[in-house]
């Protein structure tokens, strides 16, 4: 199901759905239906409904009033008010409200305790969690043991004799000229407690988000088993549809996979089928040291309780897996949809129009699982987002949106529990507010400058509990010389870059990061941006109970990264931490540094201890009042003994399929005989469509192909198997079977021509292309041919940028040989600067030796370059640029940018 959505501001949304022959009613009841058998929703009553068998009486012919207590609560007393006013809508009666009536004979609906025998007596002894329907001798009762069962009882009132609830509208509700109630009522019932609902013993599958727009990941294979239960999960590669552009100095990894699914009760084992070649495996966190099997290539190991684990194989964080085991959402988490205060994305797909969503001051916006909402978000004042769905990068640039200039933008007094943020393209998730809690929030990305979170000026009173950031830049970066308090707790981070990265001037009484577990990291600590030179102060950061030993070598791995921050102390505890081994033990501080201190208490490198006399190593010039102090406690068990929980095993050669030079991934494995055919004829070129009898049809534009199932083809879990010989009619060349790598050989289809996406800008500004900072891009129609062009608008802050396009499987998939890169390019305007293409593996265009340059004219002119490739695996990842390289504000339109494989 996809959509797409225009807001209408204070509270109402305009829904416009692609499937517009289908009415609301059967929607609303699909949705419905849906929610209750695929999703969360946990039952919280027991026992049957209301008996309304006998003889009846109405309860709008005047004889009633309705009674609450003098001094009741504030629930009590809405609650009457509510069913007078409903009661009399419905029967156009007017029905009489009083705070104890005198005439203790008088027949009365009593809401919630009041003085009156009947009452009193049956209010005796109720527990929390109980509530009463009663109707006797003329006294009607709605009792509660607590104001949640009251209104538990009021609601099941409601429904069972007025067919409405309390959110329903006048204009909603059932005309009755009786509202009929059995003379007799004796109905007594308990909900279920929190604690209740979660020791029930259930296994939830989510509904699968669209393969178009998450594409689904082969390297794993996931199942989990409660009992007889047994589900398997789709596993997503969250970013692995956009280019993923991070610096290749740093290792930067491509992948973003995950599962998800939700249980309680009875613990669950995860089944893991690893398709990869690996001889080693992680269940991470390591600091848990979660025991774990492995038979052949699968990994089993079980959850007592909901909570996010991930895999890595052969130690490399290329190959994480995230599987995040939820607590189910309960039926009283839930917001009431018919709320005009609550946005509520059912699963699907939902896109925004113009792209952003601004969630309106004091509302709730909620994501059922499975729900993909394409957007922006803006969360305004004392407002909520939850859920168990996702947000996904809308814009296909670094560029604002409006004024989205981030993936999520909190102001204060808000809320964010449970959703999750994907491809960010910019920061994810960004604040200057006030009284903020995350928690339970997943954000995972990998493009450079997609920062997890980031507290601007003026934020304060935060806290994010529960959370697990796996993105390519820094995780918690504070930049606000007025921060309030800030506590970061129980999360599981990931980054190609800082963890810790507190820059400027912090006045925070109170910043605290504290059990964190940190699956890969650049630096753990980092503290040197001051482009202003500004006497920054720091007046205290505790870091206590971070496990870091999952953490890999990079080629930047520092523990504590200090630049000038200028004069200003700054105060930083380390306490009870474990660092992995490859972690230099160091400061590596610029030579300005100055009025650092930092207290060492109980941190680990590998096995070693920092200690005054551990060989612990820093740069910084002794006459800059900078300090370290080491205290004496030593406890190894606070910090687990800094052991990785990875394990050994027989090495398994996984079957796989190689076209060309470049593996790729496939739903179903090859045999010796026989390949899927669909993900093939993809990465040949050739649009392909599958029929659910297992027919295929691929074409390129001048052949078509087609296969069904035979006697020598057979559909194997949706995708159709041919023999070898099938697609080597196609490529012109014997498929083969490598029995030492158990790998299959498909020769590629050498096409002639330009190999990137979208090189002319036709399909206008796509994710095929991205840049590095907050370089503008527009829409030209001012173009070398076709509609459109690229017009893109530098700052000088923006130096070194221009656009990219990952083409590391290109080459892989061409092999070696020589490539021509080609772009066409011209000046906006009068002022002169110069443009570049060639190929870099990190950012930086100027010092790339791989690269062709001119200087720019008011004509349109052809830039080419020719890069030679000897080994398809040794660029590491290359990535085509078109873009500028002096520092000036300037302007460029580039067109009709080419790859060819030329030898």
């Amino acid at each position: 199901m996809h959509k797409k959505i225009g807001l209408l501001f204070n509270f109402s949304v305009r829904i416009r759905r692609t499937c517009m022959n289908r009415r609301k009613i059967f929607l609303l009841l699909a949705m419905v239906l849906l929610f209750l058998t695929a999703c969360e929703k946990t039952p919280s009553q027991t026992g049957s409904g209301i008996d309304l068998s006998g003889e009846k009486v109405n309860i709008t012919s005047g004889n009633y009033v309705i009674v609450r207590a003098k001094e009741g609560t504030e629930l009590e007393k809405d609650l009457a008010v509510d069913l007078r006013d409903k009661l009399s809508k419905v029967s156009g009666t007017s029905v009489r409200l009083n705070p104890d009536s005198r005439d203790e004979e008088a027949f009365e609906i009593i809401v919630g305790h009041a003085d009156r025998p009947t009452a009193t007596k049956a209010a005796e002894g109720l527990k929390e969690n109980e509530y009463v329907i009663s109707h006797k001798n003329g006294k009607l009762l709605i009792l509660g043991g607590s104001d949640k069962a009251l209104e538990t009882a009021y609601d099941l009132f409601l429904k069972t004799f007025l067919d409405c609830d309390q959110t329903t509208a006048d204009a909603d509700l059932k005309t009755k000229t009786e509202v009929m109630v059995p003379v007799t009522i004796d109905y007594k019932n308990e909900y279920l407690t929190r604690e209740q609902q979660l020791a029930q013993t259930r296994l939830i599958s989510y509904p699968a988000f669209d393969e178009t727009q998450i594409p689904r990941d082969y390297d794993y294979t996931v199942r989990v088993r409660q009992g007889e239960n047994v589900i398997e999960l789709p596993v997503y590669n969250a970013v692995y549809s956009s280019d993923y552009f991070n610096n290749g100095a740093v290792n930067g990894d491509q992948h973003r996979r995950f599962c998800e699914f939700a249980f309680s009760g009875e613990p669950v084992t995860v089944e893991v089928t690893v398709n990869l070649d690996f001889s080693s495996y992680s269940v991470m966190p390591s600091s848990r040291q979660i025991p774990s099997e492995c038979n052949t290539n699968v990994i089993t190991y079980t959850l007592d309780k909901p909570q996010t684990t991930a895999i890595k194989v052969n130690g490399s964080s290329d190959t994480i897996l995230t599987v995040f085991a939820e607590e189910p959402m309960l039926e009283e988490d839930l917001p009431n949809k018919n709320d005009p205060s609550v946005t509520y994305f059912e699963a699907g797909t939902h896109e925004i129009e113009g792209g952003v969503l601004e969630v309106s001051p004091g509302s709730t916006v909620y994501l059922e699982p499975g729900a993909l909402v394409r957007a922006r978000v803006i969360v305004g004042d004392q407002a909520k987002v939850i859920g168990r769905g996702a947000f996904i990068e809308s814009s296909p640039t670094r560029m604002p949106i409006g004024d989205a200039n981030y993936l999520c933008t909190l102001k204060s007094d808000t809320v964010l529990d449970g959703v999750k943020f994907l491809d960010a393209h910019t920061y994810n998730i960004t604040t200057g507010g006030q009284n903020i809690r995350i928690q339970n929030v997943k954000v995972l990305s990998n493009q450079i400058s997609t920062d997890g979170f980031s507290m601007w000026n003026g934020a304060g009173n935060i806290t994010i509990e529960n959370c697990y950031w796996h993105i390519s830049d820094n995780v918690f970066v504070v930049e606000s010389p007025d921060a309030g308090d800030l506590t970061v707790e129980n999360c599981i981070v990931a980054s190609d870059y800082a963890i810790f990265f507190p820059q400027h001037d912090i006045k925070s009484n109170s910043m605290i990061f504290r059990n964190i577990d940190v699956l890969r990291c650049g630096s753990f600590y980092k503290q040197n941006y001051n482009p202003n030179a500004l006497d920054c102060k720091t007046n205290n950061i505790l870091i206590e109970n971070v496990f870091a030993v999952d953490t890999d070598p990079t080629k930047e791995t520092r523990f504590l990264w200090l630049g000038n921050m200028g004069k200003g102390d700054k105060n930083i505890t380390l306490r009870n931490v474990s660092a992995p081994a490859c972690m230099k033990p160091e400061v590596d501080a610029d030579a300005a540094a100055q009025d650092f201190h930092f207290t060492i208490d109980n941190v680990w490198v590998g096995d070693r201890q920092f200690t005054a006399d551990s060989g612990f190593f820093v740069s910084w010039k002794s006459d800059k009042n900078n300090t370290v102090t080491f205290t004496d406690a030593s406890d190894p068990s606070a910090v687990f003994d800094g052991k990785k929980n990875e394990v050994s095993v027989t090495p398994f050669t996984a079957p796989k399929v190689y076209v060309g030079g470049l593996r790729v991934e496939t739903k179903v494995p090859p045999t010796q005989t026989h390949l899927p055919a669909y993900e093939v004829l993809c990465r040949l070129g050739f649009a392909v469509t599958e029929a659910e009898n297992g027919a295929l049809t691929a074409t390129d534009g001048e052949n078509t192909y087609t296969a069904e199932v035979n006697s020598n083809q057979y559909l194997e879990n949706g995708r159709l198997m041919v023999p070898f010989s099938w697609i080597g009619k196609i490529v012109g060349q014997d498929v083969t079977f490598d029995a030492a790598t158990n790998s299959v050989r498909v020769p590629n289809l050498m096409r002639k021509g330009n190999l990137l996406r979208n090189p002319g800008f036709e399909d206008g500004l796509s994710m095929a292309w991205v840049t590095r900072n907050f370089t503008q891009l527009y829409l030209s129609e001012d173009a070398h041919s076709g509609k459109y062009a690229l017009r893109m608008a530098r700052k000088e802050e923006t130096a070194e940028n221009g656009i990219y396009q990952d083409v590391a499987d290109i080459i892989k998939q061409y092999g070696a040989g020589t490539y021509r890169l080609s772009a066409w390019v011209k000046r906006v305007g009068d002022a002169g600067t110069q443009a570049s293409v060639g190929i870099t593996n990190g950012y930086w265009i100027s010092t790339a030796a791989t690269k062709a340059t001119v200087t720019l004219n008011g004509e349109w002119q052809e830039i080419t370059y020719e890069y030679h490739v000897d080994d398809p695996e040794k660029p590491g990842l290359p990535t085509m640029f078109v873009g500028c390289v002096d520092g000036t504000n300037k302007q460029l339109l580039i067109d009709d940018i080419s790859l060819e494989k030329v030898q």
